[in-house]
């Protein structure tokens, strides 16, 4: 039976009309020119012949055989499973089509739930097609993803009779698709609460330090192989050994590169001082492709299942195809949104000035709701279903994901610097400028860690509850910080380093291995760990 891996290789074995540009990158490269001269790396989807470029797509909705190991378990209070497909060139999402009922759930004894299911869908308008599965227990509520597929459907100017469909199985019950991504996004994962399942340093040794020529911006990426990517403002892209600090390859684009994410498919996006978008392949250096120029991108996040960006622009939320660039939609927010934060179901919640609001999947305004001061950050909590919402003037709120209502706040101190982490067992970390609080779901204070005022950063929290935080102490113009505590709040070990430029550090992330990776200073990527 095809696996997910398989489907995601019809991306690249797709007809020549639909492949993106792509350019190899040696180091000193210049692969990508101005989106409007047409030069190498502009890319984008094959100009329309009339309203007759269309493809036609089979797909096969399959159950994984039970060799297959890692198979996810489809969740027991399901009642159907309900498929939905999006067209990447024009964002509509069309449910109900012909064949895309919802599947009985069916558990003959000895046999498969149900049935493969094979669908056939002709003159698709569109070069890219996106397929999930998800499972719902009870009618009209959102269902939990079981799988996801996408394809690039062979376009042709006119759909010739017999023409052979772009066949693609769809196999529900495989595992997540990021199950082997490691840190492929700003705070870790969708949920945005910087929590990671490794277990971190129990010592401050230094395993090595990568210095580069130009601004290493942020946090670094890792891949599911453990390489380590960064991205510098020069517009360097560097792919790093983890064991080492080796260069493995890096890619020089001669245009700064901002917020960034690490697709399933090993595509490094980052966005471009012309509002545009550009991906780059983390197997070989090149770039995969460049959207066209557009409003300023503040920030970049993932969706869960890998095939949404979604930027945050002046006063706009938009939706791109992770795999071509191609804008999905877009939302009007009454201010500058915020970095959002995503739930299990792919719900976004996001500040835009003093207001939080959620939007679903598909770019629907879900609810909002007014609060104090400017939103800083978000973080969602699927224990408690809840979101938690940091603000310019210090307090902490929890919000009901599903409705929108304020379950509590609280007043902690100094404005909120830092991105809410929340661990796996439901407490909620603050960073303020006076130190760092860690409250309980009910927002009693458990402990908090208060020093000199300083720039603290974004907190990771490790598979064990450890606690890892960069700061630049306002006591010094030279260092930079790098702070472990305990589930408890006691001090485990720090790290002094020496920095020309330490009032922003970067993010924290953990390797599979335990090494501590931060991005941030000047020039700089430190990993400390084991064999330091």
């Amino acid at each position: 039976m095809t696996t997910m891996r398989a489907v995601w290789a019809l991306w690249l074995l797709a007809s020549s009309a639909c492949v993106t540009l792509s350019v190899g990158c040696t180091p000193g490269a210049l692969p990508i020119a101005d989106a409007s001269d047409g030069g190498p790396g502009a890319s984008g989807p094959p100009e329309a012949a009339g309203d007759h470029v269309v493809g036609s797509v089979r797909l096969r909705v399959a159950w994984p055989a039970q060799a297959d190991a890692g198979a996810r378990a489809i969740p027991a209070a399901t009642q159907s499973i309900k498929l939905d497909m999006a067209i990447a060139s024009t964002g509509d999402l069309l449910t109900g089509l012909p064949g895309m009922e919802d599947l009985p759930l069916e558990r003959p004894s000895g046999a498969p739930p149900w049935p493969d299911q094979v669908v056939e869908i002709s003159s698709v308008p569109a070069t890219s097609v996106h397929f999930t599965a998800r499972a719902y227990s009870q009618a009209g509520a959102q269902g939990e993803l079981l799988a996801r597929g996408a394809v690039l459907v062979d376009v042709q100017p006119e759909l010739e009779a017999g023409a052979s469909p772009t066949a693609v199985d769809l196999v529900l019950g495989d595992p997540w698709p990021e199950a082997d991504a490691v840190w492929p996004r700003w705070r870790g994962t969708p949920d945005a609460t910087g929590a990671s399942p490794f277990t971190g340093p129990s010592t401050n040794a230094l395993k090595w330090q990568y210095d580069h020529n130009g601004d290493v911006l942020g946090s670094v990426l890792i891949g599911a192989d453990g390489t380590v990517y960064g991205l510098s403002s020069e517009g360097d892209v560097l792919a790093l050994d983890p064991d080492t600090g080796a260069v493995l390859w890096e890619c020089d684009l001669r245009v700064p590169i901002g917020m960034r994410v690490l697709t399933p498919e090993g595509l490094l996006c980052g966005s471009l001082p012309d509002g545009g978008l550009l991906a780059v392949d983390t197997a070989t250096g090149a770039v995969a492709w460049r959207s066209a120029p557009g409003p300023d991108t503040h920030w970049l996040a993932l969706s869960g299942d890998g095939m949404t960006l979604y930027g945050g622009h002046p006063t706009e939320l938009r939706a791109y195809d992770a795999m071509t660039g191609a804008l999905l939609w877009s939302l009007d927010t009454p201010r500058d949104p915020s970095y959002c934060a995503i739930d299990h179901v792919g719900n976004l919640y996001l500040g835009a000035g003093s207001t939080l609001l959620s939007v679903d999947p598909a770019g629907t305004e879900r609810w909002t709701l007014s609060l104090p001061d400017t939103v800083k950050t978000t973080a969602y909590g699927r224990s408690a279903e809840t979101v938690y919402v940091g603000c310019e003037d210090g307090t902490v709120h929890a919000v009901d994901a599903a409705t929108g209502t304020k379950s509590w706040s609280r007043t902690l101190g100094l404005k909120v610097r830092a991105a809410i982490g929340v661990g796996s067992d439901g407490t909620v970390y603050a960073g303020l400028g006076d130190g760092i609080y860690a409250l309980a779901q009910d927002g009693s204070t458990k402990w908090s860690y208060g020093t000199d005022e300083a720039y603290y950063q974004h907190l990771t929290i490790d598979g064990a509850g450890n606690i890892y935080v960069p700061f630049a102490p306002a006591s010094s113009d030279s260092d930079l910080v790098i702070l472990s505590l305990d589930s408890a709040g006691s001090e485990r070990w720090r790290r002094v380093i020496t920095d020309d430029y330490p009032s922003k550090p970067g993010e924290t992330a953990i390797g599979p291995d335990g090494t501590l990776f931060v991005g941030g200073g000047s020039w700089s990527i430190y990993a400390i760990g084991p064999g330091g």
